[in-house]
């Protein structure tokens, strides 16, 4: 099963996923980092005043980015 890493970037900074999730699927993945977005715009944090001016950046298991996911988008979707 492959494994994603879901990293949030914050203007200059990358808050790194070390640990990574087995997900079985790209679409499944995809719903992951939505419902990761969504719930991280929910948390309270201090490195972080606005989670809208984030984004999900998601690798996989050779560090090759497959999908960024600005925040905003997680809540149109």
């Amino acid at each position: 099963m492959p494994r994603y890493y879901l990293s949030v970037r914050y203007c200059d900074r990358l808050f790194q996923d070390e640990e990574g999730e087995d997900i079985p699927s790209g679409i499944e993945m995809k719903v992951r980092a939505l419902e990761t977005a969504r719930d991280l715009i929910k948390t309270p944090f201090l490195a972080i005043p606005d989670w809208l001016d984030c984004s999900l950046e998601v690798t996989d298991e050779s560090g090759t980015m497959v999908l960024s996911l600005p925040f905003p988008d997680a809540l149109d979707a």
